[in-house]
């Protein structure tokens, strides 16, 4: 009766780890997907954020303003093009576009942090 009641014990033990094992590769999956989906969040909202601005500045001719862009997204470098009609986000190898109204000169920018940006006939966005 002993041994019985051992093998019963060790089956449920298994089948448990088992259990646990396959639902903590699940929740795993989706932990990921979540932050996926978080940085691309976040880069759509600063690409669309990107694009405001720049097409505002396109209607303010001889004007200047400093705007701030987060350094990173998610804990990872960027670089944002804004051209006609795209604004394009690179992230970590991953490419987020926004589409934007902007009708302008090419605007590339490598980096978060401080930028003035100036129309005087085209837009620029300059790091400060």
């Amino acid at each position: 009766m002993k041994g019985q009641v051992s093998v019963e014990f060790i089956a449920y033990l298994s089948f448990t780890l088992f259990v646990s094992a396959v639902l903590m590769g699940v929740l795993q999956d989706k932990q990921a997907n979540y932050l996926q989906t978080e940085e691309e969040r976040e880069a759509e909202e600063l690409a669309s954020r990107v694009s405001y601005i720049a097409e505002y500045a396109l209607t303010k001719k001889n004007t200047s303003f400093n705007v701030r862009l987060p350094l990173q997204i998610s804990s990872e470098d960027y670089s944002i093009t804004v051209e006609s009609g795209t604004t394009r986000i690179l992230i970590g190898g991953e490419v987020v576009r926004s589409l934007n109204n902007y009708e302008g000169r090419v605007i590339q920018i490598k980096s978060g942090g401080r930028y003035e940006v100036v129309n005087n006939g085209s837009v620029y966005f300059q790091e400060r």
